[in-house]
């Protein structure tokens, strides 16, 4: 009679067969604790300080990045100011400009509304565009600002509103002319004390350094005081009357030519080198046809 075999036994076989080897991949995969109990307090014990720094160093960077991003807006800050500045600085001169402007067409349009006493003089605005100051010869070129068709005779006076007499026309092509300022060498000017009738002859030095002139006077006549105001005279109709042509900065006059004749120096009130306009006294306008 044939014995009949449990399936026990093969169960637990099969069983085995997965259990073992399961474990043994447990225990060559396990982590090995190898740390010692020193090394272990050690970490417990510098864990406090470790946290400290950590956080100290978490906290600077912060700082840094902070103070990068203020850098970053200081240094836009910095630029713009520089901008604004520049932009300022360009408003400031064009705005200056602008008065500089305003004031000389207000200038020229006073005095070009302005005439003499006796009502036959009128004033014509020109441009000061080159400037001869040599040792003796001393002397402007101008542009004439006026109605094409007019012509500019030869010794018409010319000012600076409202110093006084700038010099004389010595020639004119087109609307330019040529002036013989009052300090030239050659320049003489029948003159007066304003105020009196002390007549006299105004000399230039030919010294633009010195910018003074020269006014001889007969010795007959009372001494003259410093700081007296000199006029044209009007005689020999070269120079309209009554302009002022300086102040007497001397003391007392000189004698000059054996005592017959007394001289004084005179300080005109133009700067010639800093002359940028003029105006031409003109008795009547005269046109050509």
């Amino acid at each position: 009679m044939r014995r009949r075999y449990s399936g026990r036994p093969s169960t637990i076989i099969h069983a085995l067969l997965i259990l073992v080897p399961l474990t043994l991949l447990h225990y060559h995969g396990a982590h090995v604790n190898r740390e010692s109990t020193l090394s272990r307090a050690a970490v417990y014990l510098t864990l406090p300080g470790q946290k400290t720094m950590g956080a100290l160093a978490r906290s600077g960077g912060e700082l840094a990045n902070d103070y990068l991003v203020i850098l970053g807006v200081d240094f836009d800050l910095r630029r713009r100011y520089s901008k604004l500045n520049k932009e300022h600085e360009k408003l400031q001169l064009l705005m200056n400009d602008v008065k500089r402007r305003l004031e000389v067409q207000q200038r020229r349009a006073t005095m070009c509304g302005f005439t003499f006493a006796d009502g036959s003089r009128k004033l014509v605005p020109a441009r000061v565009i080159s400037r001869s100051t040599g040792p003796v010869n001393q002397g402007l070129r101008i542009q004439i600002e006026a109605p094409s068709g007019i012509t500019i005779p030869k010794d018409t006076s010319v000012i600076a509103y409202p110093a006084g007499l700038v010099g004389i026309v010595i020639r004119s092509t087109g609307n330019t002319a040529d002036v013989q300022l009052i300090n030239d060498k050659g320049s003489t000017i029948p003159a007066q004390i304003s105020g009196t009738n002390i007549p006299g002859t105004t000399y230039g030095t030919g010294t633009r350094a010195k910018n003074s002139l020269k006014f001889i006077v007969t010795a007959d006549h009372d001494p003259i005081k410093k700081g007296s105001t000199l006029v044209t005279s009007g005689h020999g109709n070269r120079y309209s009357k009554g302009i002022i042509i300086g102040e007497v900065t001397s003391e007392r006059g000189r004698q000059a030519a054996a005592g017959v004749k007394v001289e004084y120096t005179v300080s005109p009130y133009i700067r010639f080198w800093q002359l940028e306009e003029v105006f031409l006294v003109l008795e009547t306008l005269v046109e050509e046809d």
